[in-house]
């Protein structure tokens, strides 16, 4: 019987997601498709240690996936089987992280924001369980500054087609709240695979419109290893 050790697992995995082997994958998309992906996020398959690609990084791996197969995903657990393939376990990349049922509206140490009908502080939508241990490293990106700071209109375009999440109907949206969706985007367009760890909303106290505010790190802090979890 084959044995499988699980390098990395989400909170949210319960074994019923659909999977892919990382075997069918190389398999199943040409060298050419491949190398596109991997490009698009400053990887490689040789190269110094922190631009290889990484069937153990759930940060490569998704959006790797996520530009292979042309729509968004989210990677629930990875697991490596004795003869050193992987099985990526793939969840429902479409749900979007709500607020509370509580409608409790908290900041990044969870104190209450208050909000009214046209301006409130920054409240969080997403924070993964890897931001506080690692608060040193994080940086943070303006939504309403990316197009004007890291690329031109265009770029952003092909971000988006790359993950198939041109404006075409109201189930391909592309959304700053889906961590999901805000990891692959900003990975495509500034070039390296990124981590993100956390996501306030704010608003333009000017006009009123919101913004995001997107906590990244580098991909390198979402490397799991042999031994971090065993069943």
């Amino acid at each position: 019987m084959t044995n499988y050790l699980t390098i990395y697992r989400s909170p949210n995995f319960n074994g019923h997601e659909k999977y892919v082997y990382s075997d069918e994958i190389e398999s199943q998309y040409n060298r050419q498709k491949r190398d596109h992906a991997l490009k698009e996020i400053g990887l490689k398959r040789k190269g110094k240690p922190h631009e290889i690609f990484s069937w153990k990084n759930p940060a490569h791996v998704q959006v790797y996936l996520s530009i292979l197969m042309g729509k968004c995903i989210s990677v629930a657990a990875i697991m490596q089987a004795d003869d050193y393939h992987w099985i990526i376990y793939i969840e429902d990349s479409s749900s979007i992280p709500e607020i509370p049922l509580d409608n409790k509206y908290v900041d990044l140490d969870e104190k209450t924001v208050e909000r009214n009908s046209y301006y409130y502080k920054p409240y969080v939508v997403y924070k993964s369980t890897d931001f506080y241990c690692k608060e040193s490293l994080v940086a943070c990106i303006y939504s309403n500054q990316i197009e004007y700071f890291c690329c031109n209109p265009e770029k952003c375009r092909h971000a988006l087609e790359e993950l198939g999440l041109v404006k075409k109907d109201s189930y391909k949206y592309f959304s700053w709240k889906d961590p999901n969706q805000v990891q692959a985007y900003l990975s495509i367009l500034l070039g390296k695979c990124i981590f993100v760890t956390a996501i306030m909303q704010a608003c333009d106290y000017g006009d009123g419109y919101p913004y995001w505010m997107i906590y990244i790190q580098d991909s390198r802090d979402a490397e799991c290893f042999e031994g971090m979890y065993l069943d």
